[in-house]
């Protein structure tokens, strides 16, 4: 059997993030699933949530996908009714998304779905490893979002 070190250099990284990401998305399905939004449409809700009023362009970007897939989602929530997409009062070509009533209302359940996976994952975990564990994804993040900038050529460095 491998020892830590062992798997740490044999795996890649990537294996374990898929594996959690595969696994929360259909947790979440099964929580929230009587509200007719997917797992993956729940970052959506959650940057509209956080940043009113922003544009599909910066949606894309703040979640880091591109704008073919975020044009998908926005519609299917706005024929759930979850999101509204308005005109910018000073810029006519540009809509702002904004969360419905309706989807404010599920915030809470969205909420409490996400902190039961987070404390389901991290179970067993003491507080300074959590911690460690975030920033570590969140570093590895920022690395491929540059990376990305750099349309993933040479080394980001």
């Amino acid at each position: 059997m491998p020892t830590t070190q062992q798997t740490h250099k044999t795996e890649p990284l990537g294996k374990y993030i898929s594996i959690i990401h595969r696994y929360g998305h259909s947790f979440l399905e099964k929580r929230l699933g009587h509200l007719n939004i997917s797992g993956g449409d729940l970052p959506y809700i959650s940057v509209i949530h956080r940043n009113e009023g922003l544009n599909q362009d910066e949606l894309s970007e703040s979640l880091g996908v591109d704008k073919t897939t975020t044009a998908r989602i926005v519609k299917k929530l706005i024929n759930l009714g979850y999101v509204s997409r308005n005109h910018d009062v000073d810029d006519k070509r540009v809509y702002r998304l904004h969360l419905t009533p309706q989807a404010k209302a599920i915030i809470p359940q969205i909420k409490q779905a996400t902190a039961e996976w987070n404390s389901a994952i991290s179970r067993g975990l003491s507080e300074a490893e959590k911690a460690q564990s975030q920033e570590a994804l969140r570093r590895m993040a920022e690395n491929a979002r540059r990376l990305k900038g750099n349309n993933y050529q040479g080394l980001i460095y």
